[in-house]
């Protein structure tokens, strides 16, 4: 089926008039797509945390908006790609629309946070006319829950007198019955829906070990064999933590190092088990839930690499890969995307994931790793939202970017070998991270182009301070910080490079700094060593964070992470320690 794609940038503060005559066809279903960027004063627009919709607002006068909400986005990108159906084309001529980017209340409603300016699109007749009536497409799938759930507490659990009473509701959102055929089926062999629906939210599930699921929340509920009976405990100081957040102030949730692995022991056992009853690797997933707890009342969420424990060989430290490693690959892989999902599916604030060694499977230290025992780059990139990129938050003069040192090549040798990887290649020989060129030139002209009222904290997984030397080419990293901070242009050459490069980029690169003037960096926030310590990076801050894997299980010191709350009026970082993890605090 050919598809049109209308890429189009739209602006948030400018109006659109550079976009060419768009033309949509009626009745080409599902063909039809507006490729769109968000930008704002001329620079992407993230809009991570928030659900954009499309509003056609032709016939808005008339009371008859058309409300859709957009399906795929990439939030950190500013980017996302809309479908367009028959609602959008039921008014032939010119058509006036825009994009909505909105937040759902507890309540089921939603809340605009911001919009684009609006853009124009003509409806062109297609050879079959579609059967649209017209009227207004303004309810949505979470408005009919709301109703649904209104019901529910009102004391109603007639299904059919439900369905009879909000007729016109139904027929408005879904024409034909399909998601009415859904709720339907979703009874099961309920009497109602709402009686399954108590069932998932209060009930717990009685599941093995091998599939048992995370709970949520910060209470740990564990058997404890002293006393052949189940305890609870919380990490330590995590109430008293979220409940002195400072909502007039920047707050970053920032954990690192979980180090989660499969819930599938091996025969062998888990290293780090240390003769518990339960497997450690099995408790460090707890630990996402209880940081949401903290990292849905914070501004943003960043994860600080290491996150899984992805190796070559399963979860021992053997030295040999069985077979070529397929198994592990895939293990590996699917820990990784059990991850990424438990830490951003549902959850209220953007989120940030960076990359670490762990991740992609690259110890132990076998020297031979390859395409089918390792992941590659692109599979850490489909599940944590890209590589790398930023975050502006305008409410706070706070901007978060996420560095990838983890920045190795994709290109392997004729036996499938990683031509660069941790420990293994030019850069990998003596080094454990890497940046290479096409990331440093985006982060460049990131800042170069970066409004200074922007206070910028920088987030990655190796650390970066001055006496350490396991991630090639941070010298190149560190004369961009530097540049931004002093307003100075910055010039780098990328001729000779000691990396394998997946780019084509060559010769001088330029970033003017000085057009902007001097900028703000707040501080390099990573781990990797498992220990707290403040070192510097030039004159930079480099906070390498307490790991939040450990052996302490069931104790309120078992996992670890922070409230870093950012003080831009006095220049101020400020942060409480959770679990294992202590306080710290620090001028920029």
């Amino acid at each position: 089926m050919t598809q049109t794609q209308h890429k189009i940038i739209l602006s948030t503060t400018e109006p659109n008039n550079g976009i060419n005559l768009i033309r949509i066809r009626q009745g080409d279903t599902m063909t039809q797509k507006f490729v769109v960027e968000v930008v704002e004063n001329g620079e992407l627009k993230p809009f991570g945390g928030l659900v954009p919709f499309f509003i056609n607002t032709t016939k808005f006068h008339e009371k008859q908006p058309v409300e859709q909400r957009v399906q795929e986005v990439s939030p950190s990108q500013g980017r996302l790609i809309y479908t367009l159906s028959e609602p959008d084309w039921q008014w032939g001529g010119e058509n006036t629309a825009h994009f909505s980017f909105r937040s759902l209340n507890g309540d089921g409603t939603w809340s605009e946070q911001f919009s684009t300016q609006d853009f124009n699109y003509r409806v062109i007749s297609g050879i079959t006319q579609s059967d649209i009536r017209d009227s207004a497409y303004v309810w949505t799938f979470e408005d009919l829950l709301r109703k649904f759930r209104e019901y529910m507490t009102s004391g109603q659990n007639d299904w059919e007198q439900w369905i009879k009473d909000n007729k016109e509701l139904l027929d408005s959102v879904d024409p034909g019955g399909v998601i009415l055929n859904i709720l339907n089926d979703a009874k099961g062999d309920h009497a109602t829906l709402a009686e399954r629906l108590n069932e998932f939210e209060f009930n717990e599930f009685d599941v093995a070990v091998e599939t048992s699921q995370i709970q949520y929340g910060l209470t740990n509920n564990f058997f404890d064999t002293a006393n052949n009976s189940y305890e609870e405990v919380k990490p330590r100081d995590a109430e008293a933590v979220i409940n002195s957040i400072d909502d007039s102030k920047f707050n970053m949730a920032f954990i690192t190092d979980i180090h989660a692995d499969s819930h599938v022991p091996t025969p062998a056992g888990d290293s780090w088990d240390n003769g518990r009853t339960e497997f450690v690797s099995t408790r460090r997933w707890k630990a996402i839930t209880q940081f949401q707890e903290l990292g849905n009342e914070c501004d943003v969420m960043v994860y600080g690499g290491d996150n899984v424990d992805g190796r070559d060989s399963g979860i021992t430290f053997t030295q040999e890969v069985p077979g070529n490693g397929v198994v592990n690959r895939y293990k590996t892989l699917k820990t990784v995307e059990r991850f990424a999902r438990a830490a951003t599916f549902l959850q209220s604030k953007p989120v940030m994931i960076c990359w670490g060694n762990h991740d992609r499977g690259g110890v132990p230290h076998n020297g031979n790793r390859t395409q089918f025992n390792m992941l590659a780059p692109a599979d850490l990139a489909k599940n944590f939202e890209g590589a790398y990129g930023g975050l502006i938050f305008p409410e706070k003069n706070v901007a978060v970017y996420r560095l990838n040192t983890d920045d190795f090549s994709s290109q392997v040798d004729e036996n499938g070998k990683w031509l660069e990887a941790y420990g293994q290649g030019p850069a990998g020989a003596g080094k454990q991270g890497n940046f290479n060129k096409q990331q440093l030139v985006d982060f460049g002209r990131w800042l170069e182009k970066l409004d200074r009222k922007y206070h910028v904290v920088l987030a990655g997984h190796f650390p970066l301070h001055n006496e350490e030397t396991i991630v090639a080419n941070k010298t190149q990293l560190q004369m961009l910080v530097d540049g931004f901070k002093q307003g100075g242009n910055v010039t780098i050459d990328f001729t000779n490079w000691d990396s394998v490069d997946d780019s084509n980029i060559t010769g001088e690169y330029t970033f003017h700094m000085s057009v902007k003037g001097p900028g703000v960096v707040v501080g390099y926030f990573c781990g990797h060593y498992h220990a707290f310590s403040m070192r510097q990076m030039g004159t930079t801050r480099v906070v390498i964070g307490n790991c939040s894997m450990t052996t302490e299980v069931n104790t309120p010191t078992e996992t670890g992470f922070y409230k870093v709350e950012i003080d831009v009026t006095k220049r101020l970082v400020n942060a409480r320690g959770v679990g294992r993890c202590s306080d710290f605090t620090f001028s920029y």
